[in-house]
Formats: structure tokens, C-alpha cells, sequence
């Protein structure tokens, strides 16, 4: 029989050891959206540039306005997220001498004759005025001024001239941001002004001016080795296409291929942000390329085009990554093709997302479009500007899904060796050489890191995030350092692929035998 059982009954001393190899298991990295932006400058309380930890767009909205900036990404990052994750925000104050946009409607008519509705859109979102029979231009400019003063989220206050009675919006938050702010009246189809207002014309009579220094937010998020100390994955922000923001984010990062920034390995915690743009037509193709054909080493901003769509692009990019943010949480392999965003009122004629070829000259060019499908907006690739064409070659930073990937390993290789059974460890040549029971339980060799190695990589192999496992476990290495203070080590794997692209062709014959 062998010993001891359950049945044993003798004295005895029973020993044995078997080679066990302890699988690893870790949960998926936890999404956190960092978004930087400007607040009501009544909300004294505020603190800049500091990262604050907010549970929902209406506690976003009660600490830095509603409606201003903050508020209004916060809604679509939330609005994304659908409950995963966490959020930061990291408020700037608004530029000293920065303007507003204003913008208007001249309405010209006589009074209404029959009940109607002015169908107003303020950043895509409607407005349905009901206008009574007999209203005159100037009850019904303040008709419009009513409805939108009611809802505190409008990212505009609403006003009304003394004396031509027009409709004046003036953007709650200074600088570009009100620029961007679409004005439009009946949009959609069968929407009409009611019968005795002959027109609206919407103009901008003032721009938005003053743009916040955003490597200030930045470096409130953490310097040299603390970066990132709260551990941002992704990030959006109210800035737009400023050039100056987008560089110092990239940089901040770290640009290249190189242990630079969030990138280094002391602080191995990068992230992506999303920079959205509406500019519709040639034009707006044209522009995303060339910036991002200036931006080659950035492996951290990508550019999102929705061509005339009405919603802020800040607004949109920030609804983009709360949606990526909850994949990246619950299922980081996916890629994001295919997730709808919200229903589209773009012109079909000024979208140039609705060609295959630009679409993929975009991708290959560090641009990530949008389709419109049965009236959806939907995300496609989504890649950062980084170009294969730097050295050494690599599209491993241009994905979002590879860099999702990329994040999830750098944390499961940094809880395998930071777990209590690595810390406080004697290197040795041949761990089978130490016979001492509890000193062999804190002696570690090559092969032991060898084997730890082999079960990250089942692991990911498992989790779908390594193309296959061999390629690691044969090409991997592990030596002693010099000083016998530790363990160099090469860890090579192939993230898996992203399943784009389906190429299919059909045979079939007409012929029918007689």
C-alpha cells in the first residue's frame, strides 16, 4: 500500500515531492479613461491640472458645470463605457483673454399663421419648439431661447437681440470648442419652419479663441518615473485637432520605437487618445492625412474621421473611446469594426468614408474612418499615426486592438514577477542542488524563469491574445545579469491577428443541359 492513506494507522513519516507546474491567471487590465478639458470658471473649487476621480457624467457636470467642456465629453464617455471602467478627469481653467463662439439665427417673417415647430439641432441634438398660431418674430426667437436655457446640458447659452429679435447662442465653454458647435435647422427630411417664418440663417458673428496648454494636464498626471501614475489607458480631450496638444500627448508618451515616456520600463504604463474631425469632403480627407503623415512616430493619437456628421468631434471621439474602452476591458482581442456609434445625419455626398479606397489609403495612413450603415455610424480600423515605414519597420503600435493587447501583457508580466514568490529570492545555477526544504522556497534559477515564462504564454495562448505559443516558448531568453542581481530577459511573442478583411469569389454556371 502506499503511505500514508486514509486508512493508515502506524507511526510514520511520509515524504514525497512532485514537479508541479503552477498555471498563472490574471483578470483582463482595467479600462481608465483620463479626459482634459475646461470647466466653469464659477466653480472656484475646482483644482487644475490635478486628476479627480468622477463616478458619472452628472458628477461631472456638478463639479465643473453642466454643459461646459468636461461635462459634455463626460456624458459621451460614459454614455461609451456602459459601466465598465473607471474615469478621471484633469481640469485646466480657460486661457486668460480666451473668447466664446457666438453664433445666431436672423429669422425674417410675420407672425405664424397655423401651429408649427422649428426644428433646431445644437450639436446634433434636437430642439422641437412648438410655435402657436399668431406668434410674432419676436415670441417666437424667444420660443427658441426658452428651450434651450431649459436644458442644462445645451452647450450654448441661448439669448435674444433687443430689436431684430435674433436667436443668439453663445458656447458655455471658451476657445475653438464653440466653433465646432453645429447650428442647423431642419435637418431632416419634411421638417419645415412654421407658415409665416420665410427663413432662418444661421451665421457665426464671433469665433472661439484661447487654447489651454495642454502638457501642463499632462504633467498633472505624473513626471519621470510616476507618468501616468493613475494608470490612464485612454484618453480624450476638448482641444481638437491643435496641433500643440496632439504633440505634447504623443510626447508625453513617448515617441519611436524606444523605452522613452509612459513607455519606459520603470513606467510601462502608456495609453491612446482619439482626436475626432466632422471637416466633410476632399478637404477633410486631405487635412486628417497630412497630419497624420507628420506624426509617423506617434504611437499614441489616432485621428477618427466622421465627415459631416453634426456632433461635436470632440463629442464623438469621446463616445468612440468609451465604446473601445469597454472592449478593451471585457474582451481585448476584439477589434472595434463594426460598433456602432449613433444614427447619422451626414450628407451622403460629402462623406468620404463611403469609398473603399479612401478608406484604405486612410488606414494604411494612419487615419481611422467611419461607415455610415443603414443610417448608422459605426467605428472601422481604428490605428494611430504611426507608419510602417519608420525603423526599425513594425505596425505593432498603429493598432488600437494590438496596442489593447500590448497593455494587457506589460500587466500580467508585471504581477507574475512582482508576486510574493519572486520577492526576496537567492539566484542560484540549479535550484535541485538546494536541499534545504525552506530555503528552497525562495531560490530561483534560469529554468524557473523559463517555466514561468511557458505559463504566461499558455495563458495568453488561452486568452486568444498570442498568435500561437512555440514561436515564444523557442525564441524567448533568460540569462543571469552580470552582477548575479537578477535575470535579463527577451520575451518575444506574435499578438494575434485581426480579422478585417474576408476576400471571397463565387463560381457558378448557367448552363442547363438540354
Amino acid at each position: 500500500m502506499s503511505l500514508p492513506d486514509s486508512s493508515s494507522q502506524a507511526t510514520v513519516v511520509g515524504v514525497g515531492a512532485k514537479n508541479v507546474p503552477f498555471t498563472f491567471s490574471s483578470s483582463n487590465k482595467e479600462t481608465i479613461v483620463g479626459i482634459i478639458g475646461t470647466y466653469n470658471p464659477a466653480k472656484t473649487s475646482v483644482v487644475d491640472e490635478i486628476p479627480l476621480e468622477v463616478l458619472s457624467a452628472g458628477d461631472v457636470g456638478e463639479q465643473t458645470g453642466y454643459g461646459y467642456m468636461l461635462h459634455r465629453l463626460a456624458i459621451n464617455v460614459f454614455a461609451g463605457l456602459n459601466g465598465t471602467g473607471r474615469v478621471f478627469i484633469i481640469p485646466q481653467a480657460e486661457t486668460g483673454g480666451a473668447a466664446a463662439t457666438v453664433k445666431q439665427i436672423a429669422w425674417v417673417g410675420a407672425a405664424t399663421t397655423k401651429p408649427g415647430t422649428i426644428y433646431l439641432r445644437l450639436g446634433g441634438k434636437l430642439y422641437a419648439v412648438a410655435v402657436p398660431s399668431g406668434t410674432t418674430l419676436e415670441d417666437y426667437s424667444q420660443l427658441v431661447v426658452d428651450a434651450v436655457n431649459a436644458d442644462p446640458d445645451a452647450p450654448v447659452i441661448a439669448t435674444k437681440t433687443a430689436v431684430t429679435f435674433e436667436t443668439v447662442f453663445t458656447s458655455k465653454s471658451k476657445g475653438p470648442w464653440g466653433d465646432l458647435l453645429t447650428v442647423t435647422l431642419n435637418a431632416k427630411q419634411g421638417e419645415a419652419l412654421p407658415t409665416g417664418i420665410t427663413s432662418g440663417t444661421v451665421s457665426t458673428t464671433t469665433p472661439g479663441t484661447g487654447t489651454p496648454t495642454a502638457s501642463d494636464a499632462l504633467d498633472g498626471m505624473g513626471t519621470d518615473d510616476d507618468a501616468n501614475s493613475i494608470d490612464i489607458t485612454h484618453l480624450v480631450h476638448g482641444y481638437n485637432l491643435d496641433t500643440t496638444t496632439i504633440d505634447a500627448i504623443s510626447a508625453y508618451v513617448g515617441n519611436g520605437n524606444d523605452f522613452t515616456g509612459c513607455y519606459s520600463k520603470l513606467v510601462g504604463r502608456p495609453f491612446v487618445c482619439l482626436n475626432g474631425d466632422t471637416t466633410a469632403g476632399t478637404a477633410g480627407y486631405n487635412a486628417l492625412l497630412a497630419l497624420a503623415a507628420a506624426r509617423t512616430e506617434d504611437r499614441t493619437n489616432g485621428y477618427l474621421g466622421a465627415p459631416d456628421e453634426s456632433r461635436h468631434p470632440d463629442e464623438i471621439a469621446a463616445l468612440s473611446i468609451g465604446k473601445i474602452g469597454d472592449v478593451f476591458q471585457t474582451n481585448p482581442i476584439q477589434h472595434y469594426a463594426g460598433i456602432s456609434l449613433f444614427g447619422s445625419d451626414a450628407d451622403s455626398s460629402d462623406r468620404w468614408t463611403k469609398n473603399y479606397s479612401a478608406r484604405d489609403a486612410a488606414v494604411k495612413n494612419g487615419v481611422s474612418p467611419t461607415r455610415v450603415v443603414n443610417g448608422i455610424l459605426k467605428l472601422q480600423n481604428v490605428v494611430t499615426s504611426y507608419s510602417y515605414g519608420v525603423t526599425p519597420a513594425s505596425n505593432g503600435y498603429k493598432s488600437f486592438r494590438s496596442f489593447a493587447i500590448t497593455r494587457n501583457i506589460l500587466k500580467f508580466m508585471r504581477e507574475l514577477f512582482e508576486a510574493d514568490a519572486w520577492q526576496g529570492c537567492a539566484i542560484v545555477e540549479n535550484i535541485e542542488d538546494v536541499t534545504d526544504l525552506e530555503a528552497s522556497q525562495k531560490v530561483r534559477d534560469v529554468n524557473s524563469v523559463k517555466t514561468a515564462l511557458n505559463n504566461l504564454t499558455d495563458f495568453l495562448v488561452g486568452k486568444g491574445m498570442l498568435f500561437e505559443g512555440d514561436f515564444t516558448k523557442e525564441n524567448s531568453t533568460v540569462a543571469i545579469r552580470a552582477l548575479s542581481n537578477g535575470f535579463d530577459i527577451n520575451y518575444k511573442y506574435k499578438i494575434s491577428g485581426e480579422l478585417q478583411v474576408f476576400n471571397i469569389q463565387q463560381s457558378f454556371d448557367t448552363n442547363i443541359a438540354s
